[in-house]
């Protein structure tokens, strides 16, 4: 059950930082080819991480009070597809428009990582060493999808790029919706009934101190 689980999150965690690559890793030099210049580049990528930031504090919040991983997560990165996709296809006609988006896009995507490393360690019931050998498949999936894109558009321009998008990006959809999620409360539950217990052995243990202390006496 373990190992099964361990390949499920693994591989959708390491098809969406495919995806990242596919898209983050590359999009900067993209806007240069298509005219934004090295300023404007600086600028907007200031923007971009204020919106991220901004972000990251947004839909951390949302999951804590719909007390899900997985639906936002499928909201934000479906709604992330669209943008990437679009900027990638606006960029050569009005690189203006595009960099609109662009921070638009951080703003959605900045929490996706954080969340996916949520909802796998509520599924391995924090269990950190399940957790990192499929948060490991992450980094793989980067490192090889930025090797194979930068040989690709070496070979073949920018173009390819929202072919890798649209594979990866449809791919970790689909491996986050038929993945179960553990419900919020469950972990809630376990927390307290723990909580119960360590208070209980506490109870237990001074309450055997008392009478023993009476004995003596």
């Amino acid at each position: 059950m373990k190992t099964d689980g361990f390949f499920k999150y693994g591989l959708m965690d390491g098809l969406f930082y495919a995806w990242c690559a596919s898209f983050t890793g590359f999009i900067t030099s993209y806007f240069l080819k298509c005219g934004l210049s090295a300023s404007a580049l600086s600028s907007l990528l200031a923007v971009y991480m204020i919106t991220c930031f901004a972000g990251a504090l947004f839909w951390g919040t949302i999951c804590d009070k719909l007390k899900t991983n997985r639906k936002v997560f499928l909201a934000s990165f479906s709604t992330v597809i669209i943008i990437a996709g679009t900027i990638t296809v606006i960029t050569p006609v009005d690189v203006h428009l595009a960099i609109i988006l662009y921070p638009l896009m951080g703003f959605m995507l900045s929490s996706l990582g954080c969340n996916l490393d949520a909802w796998m360690l509520r599924s391995f019931n924090k269990d950190g060493s399940m957790y990192g050998k499929a948060r490991a498949m992450g980094s793989l999936g980067y490192s090889l999808t930025a090797l194979l894109a930068g040989m690709l558009i070496n070979n073949y321009g920018y173009g390819i790029i929202q072919i890798l998008q649209i594979t990866a990006g449809i791919l970790t959809l689909l491996m986050a919706f038929f993945l179960k999620e553990l419900p919020f409360e469950d972990i809630d539950r376990k927390k307290t009934e723990k909580g119960n217990t360590r208070r209980l052995l506490k109870k237990s243990a001074k309450q055997k101190l008392s009478d023993q202390k009476n004995r003596q006496e």
